[in-house]
């Protein structure tokens, strides 16, 4: 996967910009992400015709979890990416209560999560929903572990850019989906 030069030039001037990203207490989020911050990836909307979706609490939990453990390795930062405005404000809510400072942009979001049928009729704003889409994909690439599951297509892009963009593929990719079956047979 490689973007072009205007898609490049959109998505860098989106995540500079501090309208369109939450960081707890109002706080600019910075740019890269923290040093040892964690991303999230939840899955919603028609995925549930393949897989079994996972609560954001699970996430949360997860990257909680990875702290405990490695308590000087990570920066209690979690971005968070999701297609469905409640299991942000459930990420956040679960996050928040944790002491994690969280981290999310302000997109539109399905209720629901996304559906690839309401995409597919789409006629307006398919251009800025799809930089949308690929900001958050850049963001979480800032991170340095990954929660996810890689039933989720758009998770297993994630943990694939890891290793082959920013070179990260040792750090840790906590799946929460349960086993995942020929997870690299495709």
């Amino acid at each position: 996967m490689r973007l072009n030069d205007g898609t490049l030039a959109a998505v860098r001037a989106m995540r500079r910009d501090p309208r369109l990203h939450y960081f707890t207490k109002g706080r600019p989020l910075p740019f890269p992400l923290p040093a040892g911050a964690i991303a999230a990836h939840i899955r919603g909307g028609d995925k549930a015709t393949e897989m079994a979706l996972v609560p954001a609490p699970r996430f949360v939990g997860a990257a909680a979890d990875l702290i405990e453990r490695q308590p000087t390795a990570f920066s209690r930062v979690l971005f968070v990416s999701a297609d469905d405005p409640a299991d942000i404000a459930a990420a956040r809510a679960g996050g928040e209560s944790r002491g994690l400072r969280f981290a999310y942009t302000h997109r539109p979001r399905q209720p629901g999560g996304h559906s690839l049928a309401v995409w597919e009729v789409q006629t307006e704003g398919v251009t800025e929903k799809t930089l949308g889409h690929l900001l958050q994909l850049v963001m979480a690439l800032e991170a340095d572990a990954w929660i996810g599951t890689r039933g989720s297509n758009w998770n297993r892009l994630i943990d694939e850019l890891r290793c082959v963009w920013v070179d990260k593929c040792v750090n840790p990719y906590v799946e929460v989906g349960g086993p995942v079956k020929d997870l690299y047979d495709w």
